[in-house]
């Protein structure tokens, strides 16, 4: 069998043969921390954190197991991988957490066509995720500015909310919480706040 490994000493994505950890083949030698690694089921990709191009954060890549040149299908989505990454069984879809501005979002990546969708819209912020075997019910520990975390199910496309775990916070009054943002005196981007 063969493992896939990364050094974080020196940023090494590689495969090693698992029975005498010799190396088969390296993968990439610009991987970063923030996430574990994760193999396809089918054993076609590996995904891991890799620097951005200023190593100021990380970017989602994923490397072909036989070698050859990474894809960054989130290229284009300005947010921070955080991990895990989930794969359904058959390998046709992944899904990431990232951080968002100020918010955890859940993207699903549909595999065959490249495109992402965002799967976590209407929850305020959740923490972990769990997702079934074909990819269709999809669970949280999720809170609100509100409430502290609770287990949501996402079934297709409807959202429950399974537990109550502290029904007392509704007697609480509480602020309300909202994002704002200011534009930087040294760059002119917008920042993102709570």
């Amino acid at each position: 069998g063969r493992q896939a490994r990364y050094c974080f000493v020196t940023g090494s994505l590689m495969i090693l043969n698992a029975a005498d950890g010799a190396s088969v083949r390296s993968l990439s030698s610009d991987t970063t921390g923030g996430f574990t690694l994760s193999w396809s089921p089918d054993g076609r990709w590996i995904t891991a954190p890799v620097h951005s191009p200023r190593k100021l954060s990380r970017k989602f890549a994923m490397f072909p197991a036989q070698g050859g040149e990474p894809r960054f299908p989130f290229e284009e989505y300005a947010a921070t991988p955080m991990g895990p990454i989930v794969w359904t069984a058959d390998s046709r879809q992944l899904y990431a957490r990232f951080l968002d501005n100020t918010r955890n979002q859940l993207i699903r990546l549909d595999m065959t066509t490249g495109e992402y969708t965002r799967v976590s819209d209407d929850l305020v912020n959740f923490w972990d995720y769990s997702v079934d075997r074909d990819g269709r019910t999809i669970a949280f520990n999720a809170e609100s500015q509100h409430d502290p975390p609770d287990i949501f199910v996402r079934r297709d496309s409807k959202l429950l909310r399974l537990t109550d775990f502290n029904p007392h916070f509704a007697n609480f009054q509480l602020g309300d919480v909202r994002t704002v943002s200011w534009t930087s005196s040294v760059d002119g981007r917008e920042i993102p706040g709570v």
